[in-house]
């Protein structure tokens, strides 16, 4: 949608002033504005694709009336303008202008029906201000033809307190307000209204307040929609989270449009409504992209394969109804229902979230709630309640994040990270459904990735290649080549573990030396796994294996055939350390990183040297750029060729970077023995947290580790 282009003119005795700035709305691109003969405006516009013909209106200020004065193709469009100053718009036909044509309609509610907060049909209460000081909006009164209209503009969320005069809206049936947006409206955009009770002290945090939102969008009556006043009626009963409504003192606007008209806000009594008792439609259709979601029961997707939908051994009934011709699950005499899918297990392990749509007639403030369970039965696919059986349960009522609102639909997008006992997810075979509540409607359950897959750059830069020294010959002198059956623990006589947390980086897994953590898989690899669980009082676990006291070599070429995990705070490597670390500490030691990588730029390694006076953020770094490909996606050679006179980094043997004595900031320490070290961290300096778009577990696969020395 193109920009809207506002023209304001001045007629003034020395000629015409003309002053062009951008608006919103769809709009042809202004060519030439100039004064004609005998008092007349010349407009003139160069066609926008797609676009038939143009209209032209006109105000005599920005927030007064607007007069429609022509509906024209493009081309040269003659005004006869008047003294004074007029305001511009040409919109493609079936546009939006940047400004309401007329002012919000009337309201016709009786006035002992109302306690309004903004209108010119009643007497308002008291607003303490449209725009608080810790709000993100910028709020203007203007008018529509002589009607008082707010206009929120920037709009990242507003603040209307009326503290001091807090409203009691307890024999109230619904909150009204007229909208106007010149924004886009499609889904999944939404404008979220939240209403705050601070309770009878008055006070914000004073322990009794409570709050709930609601979210208007394309699924809601009327849909959000731009360029038209939509009136909204908000049923009381539909802000679930709201424990008392009789201290009424914050409203708060917040969503995708930026810029909205708002007018006639008020809350009323309508002795005729009563609260549905099911659901007026079906929930919003889902507009995801469809190859980021498995579905299990929704009319916008394929759906895998459900056994039942209200399991044998469960308590509940369930029915499908059919709401405007689209089905829904509806679950009566819910004490708990479950929904198998045990014969073709979910693996979720690429997902981020679990959307559910749930409507309920039922109150939803606590201590009312909704249990949603997920339970993955492990890679034997059978429940034997331990083994590798994992589930993790959640609760849901008006105040959690998200709220479950009663009398409207509510989208849950619940990361699927929240349920922590879930350790894996890769063969999810039950979601289970219990709590207070007796009938519940459910529709669009499905897991989804709403992180944007990681792409190479458009233009990477070429990888910085040096001359190879000269090569010599060598012989292999250690190796380990992981073959072994699957679950088979690495190699004891070459490899030890480093068991802990933090080493210095404040990383945030617990390693450990369990086959869970670092095993062979059957294939030729030794696998380090990351993993999202509970563990000695760390949220993840994972391997750092080691080569000391077992193999620590002075020089040679050392060398690992890698394929390199993905994601926010992902950090693994393949590195030497100086083994009188014991003696002299680090930096004193001495580190070489052959392979270090932050998962979050997975084309990109990094080969170091640390010592002292360069050691830290100060170390001696190369990096090496992986063209138009990740390091994630397939496996690759990481080596160095370390001589008593330089230390040369080779990726699938392009060299990258040479460092020598002279090079460095203090002395040359790496002249001694040195052990090897493969680790994948979580979390630390170097990369920071993960994030929802983690996903675990994640796998350093080692296909063989090399050192050959020069032949004597």
């Amino acid at each position: 949608m193109r920009a809207a282009q506002v023209i304001r003119l001045g007629l003034l005795a020395q000629g015409l002033l003309a002053l062009a700035g951008p608006a919103r709305g769809l709009v042809a691109p202004l060519a030439r504005l100039e004064a004609g003969a005998g008092g007349q405006v010349v407009l003139d516009w160069s066609p926008v694709p797609g676009a038939d013909h143009y209209l032209i209106h006109s105000r005599s200020a920005p927030a007064g009336p607007a007069q429609l004065l022509a509906s024209v193709t493009a081309g040269p469009y003659l005004h006869a303008a008047g003294a004074g100053r007029l305001f511009f718009t040409v919109t493609a036909a079936g546009g939006i202008p940047a400004w309401p044509l007329g002012p919000a309609p009337v309201s016709a509610h009786p006035a002992a029906d109302v306690i309004s907060l903004f209108s010119d049909a009643y007497p308002d209460v008291p607003v303490d201000s449209w725009s608080a000081p810790w709000d993100q909006a910028d709020v203007q009164e203007v008018q529509l033809a002589g009607d008082a209209t707010l206009l929120f503009t920037n709009l990242t969320f507003s603040g209307s307190e009326f503290v001091t005069h807090a409203i009691d809206a307890t024999g109230l049936t619904h909150f009204h307000f007229d909208l106007w947006t010149p924004d886009p409206t499609a889904p999944p955009a939404a404008f979220r209204v939240k209403l705050v009770d601070f309770g009878a002290n008055g006070l914000y945090g004073g322990g009794d307040d409570s709050e709930s939102e609601l979210a208007l969008d394309a699924g809601s009556s009327p849909p959000l929609a731009s360029g038209c006043w939509l009136g909204y009626s908000l049923p009381l009963a539909q802000f679930g989270g709201l424990a008392s409504r009789a201290h009424l003192a914050q409203l708060l606007f917040s969503g995708d449009p930026d810029s909205v008209f708002v007018d006639n806000l008020y809350f009323l009594r309508d002795a005729g409504w009563s609260p549905p008792t099911e659901p007026e439609g079906p929930a919003p259709l889902p507009t995801r992209d469809a190859s980021r979601v498995l579905s299990l029961f929704s009319d916008a997707y394929a759906d895998l394969q459900v056994d039942s939908w209200s399991a044998a051994w469960d308590q509940a009934e369930v029915e499908e109804r059919q709401l405007a011709g689209e089905p829904v699950k509806r679950y009566s005499g819910l004490g708990y229902a479950g929904i198998e899918f045990v014969s073709q297990p979910v693996d979720a392990g690429s997902m981020t979230h679990l959307h559910l749509d749930l409507w309920t007639a039922e109150p939803t403030a606590p201590p009312a709630e909704l249990r949603i369970k997920l339970v993955d039965f492990g890679a034997n696919g059978v429940w034997d309640g331990g083994g590798d059986d994992r589930e993790h349960e959640l609760a849901f009522h008006s105040q959690s994040t998200p709220p479950l609102q009663r009398g409207s639909w509510s989208g849950l997008d619940i990361p699927l990270a929240a349920f922590t006992g879930l350790t894996t997810r890769r063969h999810l075979a039950q979601l289970i459904l219990s709590g207070s509540l007796d009938t519940l409607w459910l529709d669009n359950p499905y897991f989804f990735n709403h992180c944007d897959p990681w792409t190479p750059p458009a233009a990477a830069a070429s990888a910085s290649l040096c001359a190879a020294s000269e090569s010599r010959e060598l012989e292999l002198v250690w190796q380990d080549e992981f073959n072994g059956p699957a679950g088979q623990p690495p190699d004891p006589a070459k490899w030890d573990y480093d068991v802990g947390t933090g080493w210095g980086n404040a990383q945030l897994e617990y390693d450990t030396n369990r086959p869970a953590n670092a095993a062979l898989d059957g294939a030729g690899c030794l696998n380090l796994v990351a993993r999202r669980e509970d563990y000695q009082g760390s949220a993840y676990t994972s391997a750092r294996l080691v080569t000391r006291g077992r193999f620590e070599p002075t020089w040679g070429r050392v060398e690992a055939r890698l394929r390199l995990p993905v994601g926010q705070g992902i950090w693994p490597a393949f590195w030497l350390l100086g083994a009188d670390i014991g003696q002299v500490s680090w930096p004193q030691c001495g580190e070489i990183d052959i392979m270090e990588y932050r998962g979050q730029q997975p084309d990109l390694n990094h080969g170091s040297v640390h010592g002292p006076g360069y050691s830290g953020g100060g170390c001696f770094t190369n990096s090496f750029q992986l063209p138009g490909a990740g390091f994630h996606q397939d496996f690759h050679v990481f080596r160095v060729d370390w001589s008593a006179e330089s230390i040369e980094w080779f990726v699938d043997d392009q060299s990258y970077g040479i460092v020598r004595p002279a090079d460095l900031a203090g002395p040359w320490v790496f002249d001694h023995p040195f052990y090897l070290i493969l680790n994948l961290a979580v979390g630390g300096s170097f990369v920071g947290a993960p994030d929802e778009c983690t996903i675990f577990p994640q796998t350093l696969s080692v296909d063989w580790v090399r050192v050959s020395q020069e032949l004597r």
